[in-house]
């Protein structure tokens, strides 16, 4: 049987095997925002779920579902953008790291595919 390396398909017994053997924790961030009218808004993360799975794949661990929000940049007006402000983004951020480290995770990866400054630099 193959093994799965996203979080969310995972059984406990998978789980606890992923936190014994390289308790690694990828977690895909972007933002629901306009990219142009050739690409998805949803784009951000979904590269960012796609570097995610490379290095789960060659490393071990797992990879959670991508996390589309986020927050700054030029397009939060602009039409299918969802941007958070900086403080309530940060809150949930603390709040599944704090729930990844609790489970036993050791190493957690946030891997952003939204690039305003801002919040490469969050």
């Amino acid at each position: 049987m193959k093994r799965t390396i996203h979080y969310e398909k995972m059984r406990p017994r998978e789980l606890a095997r992923v936190l014994e053997e390289c308790p690694a924790a990828y977690v895909p961030l972007g933002t629901l925002e306009f990219h142009g009218w050739h690409l998805p808004l949803g784009f951000d993360a979904l590269k960012a779920q796609a570097l995610c799975e490379r290095a789960v794949a060659k490393t071990g661990g797992a990879v959670l579902p991508p996390y589309y929000t986020g927050f700054g940049g030029g397009y939060g007006e602009h039409e299918g953008s969802i941007i958070l402000q900086e403080q309530a983004f940060a809150a949930q951020l603390r709040g599944i790291c704090g729930r990844l480290a609790g489970m036993g995770f050791r190493v957690i990866v946030l891997l952003t595919g939204h690039y305003p400054e801002e919040q490469v630099a969050a």
